[in-house]
């Protein structure tokens, strides 16, 4: 009986996982993201499982750029799964099945780690699926080393708590986790869970009142080391010949951290602000997005922390998360001046620190609902969510009533724009008022109704706060608004994903281009034109 559970429960990632994603596994396509090399990482790992086939690891791959060191760099190819899967099967459904292993992997991952700190079968749940289909996880599903990271967090995080409790299996798995991290996933993410890994290890001493989560901690790091060394030296002897090889400018990394708006996105994944004005007000990389009536739970467990150390500790990291992509607090130029921190970039990398902590406290929010009840400010909570729900609904409203009068309200602007800010300008009047009438209809298209994504996020927002007020006022108990939440959360995930991703043939990128095929046939086998 406990074994068909277990199978269901991974059925259960399976199936949320494969709401989004079955085009890659079953309609013969892939992911067309817009990193240009991620498309190559396709290439490079059909190229790399070919060579694993041919007992000959490829290390050099000559056709892209002036050629490119695959070896050396973040392809994340070191991953186990890589070479069990190309013994029985090859190209593209390696990649795309690796892809949506990697997530069902972290969904179960983070399950298992919710039940080690004693939640509940539907609280783990809800964390594990917050957490492998948040919109970070999502927007950097396409690339193999960050796909790789998704089981490798929460992992980490549950071999030191293993270690703390005497479970000394769990010193070689560890060891095993650690290897895999530094080998096969993205190397600032591993980074910055290390750098928090360690404040976890040393919460823990504390908690258990020994040794055994330094100690632990240390040891199974130093051993990871050793087993990916076949990585990591050559790397080493590579980095001097790269722009990693000196410390890098903190001016040369200030591209990405939260902008005003950013927020929005905790409720309106999708949301694009006008441009027009100059006024940057979403940043590159907002990807906030966990889920509406989970992101509520998160913030609820707030009521928790004085009465529970280890939701205070998580509640801690997932502020610093958050709080270090705002530029003004000054934690990302200040940790710039630290050993190991100088070398990395891009400040979202905290994001995936930050959906895994915020995940996490959702189900301890879940979990521990009828304590933050008990809370003298839990009227008040639901109070400022009955404000927000309202906000949302009367700015809906105005703008649906607004569309009615586009045409004169567009004609407003452009007599503003023409009388006060187009004097001085050199281009034509016309190029302003066509850029000012297609941000003016995006804007309008970014709240309508007839926009799906955010028809589903408005209903997300004013169905989680009803889930809410409805527990408040004892018109569902508490194991009905466990279940509720479950069936929601798993939901709300799968409506608002679809179409997130743009899905093309595999033959987009398999066949080549006449052009192509042109150059091939023009210059003998000797003499390869380099070309991707």
């Amino acid at each position: 009986k406990t074994f068909y559970k277990r199978i269901l429960i991974v059925l259960f990632f399976a199936l949320a996982t494969g709401t989004i994603f079955w085009p890659i596994l079953f309609g013969g396509q892939v992911i067309n993201d817009f990193f240009g090399l991620d498309l190559a990482h396709y290439y490079f790992s059909k190229d790399f499982g070919e060579g694993i086939k041919d007992g000959n690891l490829k290390l050099w791959w000559q056709n892209y750029l002036g050629g490119f060191p695959v070896y050396l760099t973040q392809t994340g190819f070191f991953s186990p799964l890589i070479f069990i899967f190309y013994k029985f099967f090859s190209g593209f459904t390696v990649y795309n099945w690796l892809t949506v292993i990697n997530f069902i992997l972290g969904g179960l991952a983070m399950y298992f780690l919710a039940r080690n700190f004693a939640l509940s079968k539907i609280s783990s749940s809800v964390a594990g699926l917050s957490y492998m289909l948040s919109q970070n996880n999502l927007y950097w599903g396409a690339t193999l080393p960050f796909t790789n990271v998704y089981p490798f967090i929460p992992l980490f995080f549950l071999a030191i708590l293993k270690i703390s409790k005497g479970q000394k299996s769990w010193w070689i798995l560890g060891s095993l986790i650690s290897a895999y991290g530094l080998m096969a996933a993205e190397t600032q993410i591993v980074f910055f869970t290390l750098v928090v890994g360690f404040f976890w290890a040393l919460f823990l001493r504390f908690e258990v009142k020994n040794w055994k989560p330094i100690f632990g901690y240390f040891s199974i790091i130093a051993t990871g080391v050793v087993l990916a060394s076949f990585w990591l030296l050559p790397v080493f002897n590579y980095l001097k010949l790269t722009t990693r090889g000196a410390a890098l400018s903190f001016n040369d990394l200030a591209y990405d951290f939260m902008r005003i708006a950013d927020p929005l996105r905790f409720f309106y994944p999708y949301i694009q602000l006008p441009q027009f004005t100059g006024f940057v007000s979403l940043g590159i990389v907002p990807n906030y997005y966990i889920g509406a009536l989970t992101f509520l739970l998160t913030v609820s467990a707030i009521f928790l922390i004085r009465k529970n150390k280890l939701i205070a500790f998580w509640f801690a990291v997932a502020a610093f998360s958050l709080l270090i992509r705002i530029k003004w607090t000054g934690i990302f130029w200040v940790l710039h001046f630290l050993p190991g921190f100088n070398r990395f970039r891009g400040v979202f990398h905290w994001a995936f620190i930050s959906s895994f902590a915020l995940a996490l406290l959702a189900g301890f929010a879940l979990d521990n609902l009828d304590k933050i009840k008990e809370s003298p400010y839990f009227r008040k909570f639901i109070g400022a969510l009955k404000i927000f729900g309202w906000a949302n609904i009367i700015f809906v409203t105005a703008i649906f009533s607004v569309s009615f009068f586009s045409d004169k309200i567009l004609n407003w602007i452009f007599q503003f724009f023409d009388a006060k800010v187009y004097p001085g300008k050199q281009l034509p009047l016309e190029h302003y008022h066509g850029v000012i009438a297609s941000e003016f209809n995006k804007f309008l298209n970014a709240f309508s109704f007839a926009n799906y994504h955010f028809l589903i996020s408005f209903l997300s927002i004013l169905t989680a706060i009803l889930i809410f007020v409805l527990y408040q006022k004892n018109k569902i108990n508490l194991e009905n608004f466990r279940k509720s939440a479950l069936v929601f959360t798993f939901l709300n995930l799968a409506f608002i994903w679809q179409g997130y991703y743009i899905f093309i043939p595999q033959s987009k990128i398999m066949d080549y281009p006449n052009t192509v095929k042109f150059i091939k046939n023009k210059y003998p086998e000797d003499e390869r034109y380099r070309f991707f």
